[in-house]
């Protein structure tokens, strides 16, 4: 059987999946947040089940009341 590999996003196709900038992709790198991500060298770049794995794992049905 073969297996598929899928291509690895860029943080640009990412940030339009989010609707956030790439900037906003680097700062949650930084502090640990958003979806795992590689990094070879410079180059980084996301699998598509781990942007879909951070979007269920953030994925609501409420919102905190304003005060």
């Amino acid at each position: 059987m073969l297996r598929t590999i899928e291509r690895p996003l860029t943080p640009t196709e990412v940030a339009d999946l989010f609707t956030v900038s790439v900037d906003t992709l680097k700062k949650w790198r930084v502090k640990g947040e958003g979806p795992d991500f590689y990094k070879i060298g410079r180059v980084v770049r996301y699998d598509l089940s781990s942007v879909q794995k951070y979007m269920k794992a953030n994925l609501t049905h409420i919102t905190e009341k304003s005060r």
